[in-house]
């Protein structure tokens, strides 16, 4: 949609009166999704999009209470997917405490008092059209707004929407990030697939020829030592525990040929990389989240 004259002149009035804000929010997310270096990616909002952020956004969604994000989230489950899928036993998630430190915000409440002003306001928080929404998120964007404060939809807190392709690293900060991964650390530890049960659910997925090539050898031969428990050598086991981290998440969409496919072909998320040839070939403290969200991209896209 496109707004009139009076909606355009009432708009840029607003934007004309950004504000900086800062303060701590909080954002919900899946367990699946619980890694720090995604949680503020904005992926999520890229790939479907949301109210105030079109599809193809970068956006991070924060709520002004740990309580007011988790019904959020509620709330946008049961408009994408139905009743059906809003359990929330059925989705463990962890909350997040976000440090934010915006120069450049707008809070909805403050587009004005007119009759114009009211109806867009109106419009943008309709709870079953994100339309209007979406379109001033465009306009918001363009002239390099970083976050909109809106009121919820659902009856709960305050909500922020960031937008990060206006943003720079420091604007966003998690706070309790050390907690969390010292207790999936805890879990994980007491949880861990012994190695010849990984490398045999790799080949079983992707074949001998490329558990071998994760592993960092060309002889396949290694492979069949590794699945009867053989020593690995160097930083074999970090990789390869890796690469199954890796096609196990692509697994729960698609096939092996598929998997194959996408792990050794060019990727335009990783700059025409080979995804794992950065698994084999380099720092994977460095690599990892870059090939997870290639990997996530791909699945949100297939």
């Amino acid at each position: 949609m496109t707004f009139n004259a009076k909606q355009q002149r009432a708009i840029k009035r607003w934007i004309s009166r950004a504000v900086p804000i800062k303060g701590l929010f909080f954002r919900s997310v899946e367990y699946r999704y619980m890694d720090p270096l995604d949680v503020l990616s904005g992926a999520g909002a890229r790939a479907y999009g949301g109210r105030f952020a079109p599809v193809g956004t970068r956006a991070v969604y924060l709520s002004a209470t740990d309580a007011g994000a988790s019904k959020e989230v509620t709330a946008r489950k049961s408009r994408l997917g139905g009743v059906g899928q809003i359990s929330v036993e059925k989705y463990p998630r962890v909350v997040y405490a976000v440090a934010v430190d915006l120069k450049k915000s707008l809070n909805l409440s403050t587009l004005g008092s007119s009759h114009v002003a009211e109806a867009i306001r109106a419009a943008c928080l309709d709870k079953d059209d994100l339309t209007t929404s979406m379109a001033l998120a465009r306009e918001l964007i363009s002239a390099g707004i970083q976050g909109l404060v809106f009121p919820s939809t659902v009856g709960g807190d305050d909500n922020l929407v960031v937008y990060r392709v206006n943003c720079g690293r420091k604007t966003l900060c998690l706070q309790n990030e050390r907690e969390v991964i010292d207790q999936v650390r805890r879990i994980a530890g007491r949880h861990e697939s012994p190695m010849p049960v990984i490398v045999k659910q790799l080949v079983g997925i992707i074949g001998r020829k490329l558990t071998a090539y994760a592993g960092g050898v060309r002889d396949v031969h290694a492979v069949d030592r590794w699945m009867k428990g053989g020593e690995l050598s160097g930083d074999a086991e970090q990789r390869l525990r890796f690469a199954f981290q890796l096609v196990r998440m692509l697994a729960e969409r698609e096939n092996p040929a598929v998997i194959q496919s996408w792990l050794t072909g060019l990727n335009p998320e990783l700059g025409d990389r080979v995804p794992l040839r950065l698994v084999r070939e380099n720092d994977l403290e460095t690599v990892a989240p870059e090939i997870m969200g290639a990997a996530r991209a791909f699945l949100a896209g297939g």
